[in-house]
């Protein structure tokens, strides 16, 4: 079946130039190309009997036609809608696979000069809708539990760095010993803009506990140790230390020659590993496609940028992670080491101590605040009888102010000085303590006497 794939692109032209195009650009998108165009490959065979570079000629030479005499089934959006139908009836491929092998042929089609009508594809080519699943978050304490169940010092090592820096898979492995500055304060590692999403060089802080872990790691894996060598033609077991160069990647196993290992390569090992991790302790479980793991080695870049903007870093969670972000949103390196600082903890997973010390103050602080709070609200309390009963008192004079004056007046036969007296008691009652109310209260009785 593989050289079936690969017969399909040989001797295309205008496939190889394209994806040369690509590959300069990108690698990886370049081969997800390739895989794409290889199905694309098997419609224009079975459904025309052609090669790709065939079929391209035949769609160019049909669009040179007037419109009258050109052959609809053609045109380029007839053709990717007979594409899409090929792919719902051949191909058991999840949605967003089906929405990927479009763009890709799309995409194919302009690159080659193949007029296309926007308008004209959003009317015949239904592009699926991708049902987006809840992701599954990891907590600390599933981290914890991750990186103590593994048995592989390589494995843990590469585990705890994704979850304290939310690298991207591939950043991670394509750090090197050069890149790390593990004595800095606070100790960081630059990533390669060629390994970056954005292609942008950048950096980021490692935690104190993780700079421990990496020279542990390093120590072990240029370690003295017995193995088997070559000496005069014969296999002998000798005492060797393995070959330490700047340029070697972290994360590749120690080698006693020069040897260039590519991370991409490192990734399907480490995938495989983390994969069989996790069923271990039971926490394989796949999505209900029953295609990819709930807990994937993206899951902890994901855990890293909500634990950031919880704590109100939500900016900086951007930066951070290696995301564009806000153009507005810039900060001195000095400032973004000092805010690493804070959040330095809370990405902190096997340092009990620390975390206890942390947690008890926390606590302490809490309690402090509670205190706080009690004694401001009994505080505000008091002011406010205190306001209250002043309030009443002026209330009250002013009552007897009416009094006074409804006696000058000769106008106790409308009212008398008890009714007065309950009218005061109904009013204030119903004020019920309220500070505005007994304010407006006062208001209107002040104007009503104009005063």
């Amino acid at each position: 079946m593989k050289q079936q794939y690969q017969d399909i692109l040989d001797g295309n032209s205008t496939c190889s130039d394209w994806l040369s195009a690509v590959e300069q650009n990108n690698t990886i998108t370049a081969n997800n190309y390739r895989n794409h165009l290889r199905k694309l490959g098997w419609f224009v065979r079975d459904r025309y009997n052609l090669t790709l570079d065939q079929f391209l000629a035949k769609i160019i030479k049909n669009q040179q036609k007037a419109p009258q005499d050109a052959e609809p089934s053609l045109l380029p959006h007839n053709v990717l809608s007979k594409f899409l139908s090929y792919i719902n009836t051949e191909l058991d491929i999840s949605q967003s696979h089906k929405r990927m092998l479009i763009v890709t042929a799309k995409q194919y089609l302009l690159w080659n000069d193949v007029e296309i009508s926007e308008s004209k594809i959003q009317a015949k080519v239904k592009l699926p809708k991708v049902v987006k699943k809840k992701k599954t978050p990891l907590s600390v304490q599933s981290i914890r539990e991750i990186i103590l169940a593994s048995g592989d010092i390589r494995l843990r090592t590469y585990i705890h760095f994704l979850a304290a820096t939310g690298c991207r898979a591939t950043e991670g492995l394509s750090i090197r010993i050069c890149d790390l500055e593990l004595d800095a304060t606070p100790p960081r590692a630059n990533i390669r803009g060629e390994f970056t999403k954005t292609k942008v060089d950048r950096f980021v802080y490692l935690t104190k506990e993780l700079a421990q872990v990496l020279r542990d790691w390093l120590d072990y894996k240029y370690r003295e140790r017995r193995t088997i060598i070559k000496k005069d033609g014969r296999m002998e077991s000798s005492k060797a230390t393995p070959l330490r160069q700047k340029n070697d990647l972290v994360f590749s196993q120690a080698h006693f020659s020069e040897m260039d290992v590519d991370p991409h390569t490192l990734y399907y090992q480490f995938a495989r590993k983390y994969g069989e991790l996790l069923d271990r302790i039971e926490l394989g479980d796949l999505e209900d496609n029953k295609q990819r793991r709930k807990l994937t080695l993206h899951s902890f870049r994901r855990f890293v940028k909500t634990t950031i903007a919880n704590l109100g870093y939500s900016d900086y969670s951007e930066w951070f992670i290696g995301h564009a972000g806000s153009t507005y949103w810039t900060s001195p390196d000095k400032e973004k080491a000092a805010t690493f600082v804070k959040i330095e903890p809370y990405l902190t997973f096997l340092n009990y101590s620390e975390l206890e010390a942390i947690g008890s103050d926390v606590q302490t602080k809490i309690q402090e605040k509670d205190k706080q709070i009690m004694e401001l609200s009994e505080q505000l309390r008091k002011n406010n009888e205190i306001q209250v009963a002043m309030i009443k008192l002026d209330i009250d004079k002013l009552y007897q102010q009416k009094k006074k004056r409804l006696e000058r007046d000769g106008k106790t036969d409308q009212i008398t000085s008890d009714q007065l007296d309950d009218e005061k008691y109904q009013k204030v009652e119903e004020c019920k303590n309220d500070v505005v109310k007994l304010f407006n209260l006062k208001t209107a009785l002040e104007k009503e006497l104009e005063i």
